[in-house]
Order: structure tokens, then sequence, then C-alpha cells
């Protein structure tokens, strides 16, 4: 009887899809219009014009290089000169399964021509399947709260452990004796964070150029730091201040590439169950394939979740929508009311389908594996790379996000220089390795941020690292040049990655017929 039910729903809502139809025809119309502008009007002004407008008309919040990127698409980076650069940066994570990527550009298309915001006093299909998708994909039963930014999900995840310490029962006795002393509740952050750039997280931040600027900051009273990997402070901390929620990135990407002990977080863990505090992490920048793992926390609780409270964004989306998640424990997450908080465009139809299709693409080309393996790789040729230089202090990292650790303010330098060092790889001449720097463990230091599409092939990330050497003024960088991966690829290389392709398209076709079996089963 499945059959007959498809037919009569698109008997039914035939005039919604009739609507569908001519929307999309209408976005298609429009699109060659756009493109045809672009092409005649906004190709040709001048990049000296353009620099002029920005500086006139927007803020300088950023001092970005000055090549003007025109296009991107897996992991390259197009300039305007017709140059092509190997993306090191991946939008900060965001582009973890490749720029434009085509299947999660398709879904936000079509969703898109269903409608645009509808709000959350609206129901959609699309809301609860994303948030059953994260469920299924991360093997945990936490409900979904969506917001947009990843700021704005980390902020709302403090939120909700406040909310919960205020509400649940496990926190009465807590609660009742410090009303009557007149206690201040404490959320306890590590230094070298970073949350975002709202007020609240500049409050938390410990660093001085993202916060003094701004004093004098909300909340800093409510607020305490710690050093992140030490287990000694937290545990004082706990003890000292009165504190509901312990919150932390499992790896620092944006200070540093840091990683902490492998039994760091066990610890936190178990000081948190003793203390009765909330474990919340921070996995905007981590999540979703980056170290190797769908979570950065599984890497420190044997592939569990250690988290009471989640935040996912960036890759989240694929790089396709402002789209975030607070993700928590289903006896927290009860706790709270209707209009409490959330967003109008949070949880929004284009974006929960974007979301879907982005997860979906994540494990279906295997991005975690490839993160780990590829990571593994690039980890032990750039270490032996940089062993003998004297600018180079550390090189760390886990899976695909990897940091170089330089003396003083050097990075900027050296990602300048291997952004205009080329190499050659496959017949084809590229440009450099597009990327920037982030913040070292001190102020006296900086960090190479090295962390590309997960879909960027090893052999590339080999052949690259002949540029870095020339960067870096390696007095053997000709050891690392890759001549082998200079001449066009062979037909056997074509070949086995059209199969690659074809064992890729056979997973989604076997997604395809199990959720179809899944749909009929839930009609019987």
């Amino acid at each position: 009887m499945f059959w007959p039910k498809v037919l009569v729903r698109l008997l039914r809502n035939e005039p919604a899809f009739r609507s569908v139809l001519r929307n999309r025809a209408q976005i298609a119309a429009e699109e060659l219009a756009a493109l045809l502008r672009f092409m005649l009007i906004d190709q040709q002004i001048p990049p000296k014009t353009l620099a002029e407008l920005e500086q006139q008309a927007v803020m300088r919040n950023y001092v970005p290089p000055r090549p003007l990127v025109l296009a991107a698409n897996d992991w390259w980076l197009h300039d305007e000169d017709g140059n092509v650069y190997l993306d090191y940066q991946g939008a900060y994570s965001a582009n973890n399964a490749g720029n434009a990527n085509p299947r999660v550009t398709g879904a936000n298309h079509l969703a898109a021509s269903f409608s645009s915001v509808l709000s959350r006093a609206r129901r959609n299909r699309q809301l609860p399947l994303m948030a059953h998708e994260l469920q299924r994909a991360l093997g945990i039963d936490y409900k979904v709260l969506p917001m947009n930014s990843g700021c704005e999900a980390i902020e709302g995840a403090v939120l909700l452990a406040k909310l919960v310490f205020n509400r649940a029962e496990r926190f009465g006795a807590k609660r009742s004796d410090w009303f009557y002393q007149g206690k201040q509740p404490k959320v306890v952050f590590c230094q070298n964070n970073f949350h975002g750039r709202s007020s609240w997280a500049k409050a938390a931040s410990s660093n001085p150029a993202y916060r003094d600027p701004f004093e004098p900051n909300c909340c800093e009273s409510e607020m305490v730091n710690v050093e992140f990997g030490n287990v000694e402070q937290l545990a004082a901390a706990f003890e000292q201040y009165n504190c509901i929620a312990f919150v932390a990135e499992p790896i620092q990407c944006e200070g540093g590439m840091n990683v902490p002990a492998a039994d760091y977080f066990r610890q936190v863990r178990e000081l948190c169950d003793r203390h009765n505090v909330l474990l919340v992490l921070d996995e905007v920048q981590t999540g979703l394939g980056r170290t190797g793992a769908m979570l950065g926390q599984h890497h420190f609780f044997d592939g569990r979740v250690g988290a009471d409270i989640i935040s996912l964004a960036k890759s989240l989306s694929g790089g396709q929508e402002v789209a975030s998640v607070i993700m928590a424990r289903p006896e927290l997450a009860d706790l709270i009311r209707p209009s409490e908080h959330g967003s109008t465009f949070g949880g929004t139809p284009k974006a929960s389908a974007t979301i879907r299709a982005a997860v979906r693409e994540l494990e279906d080309r295997e991005l975690c594996a490839a993160a780990r393996s590829k990571g593994d790789y690039l980890l032990a040729k750039l270490r032996m790379l940089c062993e003998s230089r004297p600018e180079i202090i550390d090189v760390r990292g886990v899976g695909l996000a990897i940091g170089i650790e330089v003396h003083g303010h050097g990075a900027d330098e050296i990602c300048d220089r291997w952004r205009r060092t080329s190499f050659v790889y496959h017949g084809r001449e590229i440009r450099g390795c597009w990327t920037n720097s982030t913040h070292g463990i001190t102020d006296e230091t900086t960090v190479i941020r090295l962390s590309p599409p997960l879909t960027a092939p090893t052999d590339l990330l080999d052949a690259s690292l002949y540029s870095l050497a020339l960067a870096l003024k390696h007095p053997e960088a000709e050891k690392y040049r890759r001549t082998d991966l200079e001449s066009a690829r062979s037909a056997y290389e074509r070949g086995h990655r059209v199969g690659n392709e074809m064992r890729y398209l056979k997973k989604r076709a076997r997604r395809f017929w199990n959720d179809l079996q899944w749909v009929k089963k839930e009609n019987s």
C-alpha cells in the first residue's frame, strides 16, 4: 500500500509542488540574469575601485591579503588573475566537505525553492528529520535546539546550563545554600579559549586583543578562567568557587591547535560528577570530522560523548548556511519551556535540509577516516620537515587540525610566503597554499593553521610540502619535491578516481534504499 499512498500525497499536495516547480524555473532564470550581471558589470569593476569602496564602506575588522578570490571549489581557491591556490584554511573548518560541495549545495538550493524562513512558530518537515539525523550520526539521544552562528550556539549552551541549575532537582541543595549565603554561581572557562565575538564571548576570553578594547565587559563576575589541560587548577576552582558549569573546546583550534593529554577530559568528567558541575563542550571547529572523529571529544572518551551539553556549527551546514545547534541530554533539554530561548532563523527548512545533506556527505565520503589517515601522514611529514628549522617551536594536532608554532609573529610572514610559493601538481601550476596564522600559547608565539578540506587528496597535501619547505627557506627543500606528482595523471590514476566515485555513489544508493524501507515501515 506504500506506492498508492505516495500517489495520494502527491495529488493532495499538487498545488504546493506546482508552486515549487514554478519557483525553480524562476530561480534558474534569475541565476542566469545574476550571472550575466556578474560577468558584464561586477567582474569589470577594477580592483583599485573595489579597494577604495571597501575602505570607504566596510569596517576594518579584517585585513585579508590583496588577491581577490573569484571562486572556490573542492580544495581550490581561484583568484581574478587566473591563479589557483590550495585552501589550507578551510574557512576555519566550515568547509570540511570541500568548498561548494555539490551535494550540500544542491540540497540547499532545492530547499530554497520550497520556502524562505518560516520561523519556529510554524512546523516544517526538515527540522525533526535534521535532529533525528544528528542523533543517529552521533549515536546519542541528545535533543537539538537550532540556532545560527557558532557563538550563538555555545552562548546558548551556557544559558541552558544556567537554566538547568535554576530548575533541576539535582542542584536544589546548591541553589538553596548559595541563595541564603549570597553566593554567585560561576562558570569556568579555559585560558586561550575562543568561543566567538559576542560581548559574552569576549568577557570569557583571556586574549587582551579580543577583550580589552570592549571593556567594561558584561558577565565577567560570573566567570573563572583556568589553564587548558590543567586538572589541578580546575579542581582548585571547583573547590574555591560556586561552579555550575565547565566550558571548554576538546582541542583549542583558534587558541593555537592545543591538544590536551589523552586522559584530561576523563579526569574533567570525574571532577564534574564529583562536584555536581555540568560539562559543556564547544565542538564548533572540532566537530564533524575535522579531528578524524565525528566529535573532537570522541578522542578522549573512547568514541563516546562525555559532555552534558554540546555546541555544533561551521561544517554542520557544509559551509552553505549560517546554522548551528545546541545538543543536550534529554533530562536537561526537557527543562526549557516554550519562548524561553530561540531564533527566527534557527532550524529553517533550508538550514535543516542543508545540515542533513552535510552529515550524509560526511558519512558517505568517510571523511572521519580520511581526516585520521591524512592527518597522521601529514603530521609525520611536517615534523620531519620542521625539526631542523630554528624558527619552529612545535608541530602538533589531531586529524587535519594541525598547527605549526613559530617564534614571535613569524607565522604571518611564513603564511604570506607560502601563499606566493608555487608548486606543480599533475601538470597544473599551483600558485601557493593559502592559510593564515592563529594565536600561540604565549604572546611571544604565533601558529600556522593547517585545516584543509577533508576531501583534499593525500598526494596533493604531500606535494604542497615542497612549497612549504621553500617558504621556510629550508636548505634541503628539493628533498620534499614530489617530481612524480608533477606530470599529468596516468590512465590508471584517472580510473582509480572514477572507481572511488563509483563506490561513493553505491553508498549513496544504499542509503537511499535503506531510507525508503524505513519510510515504508513508518507508513505500514
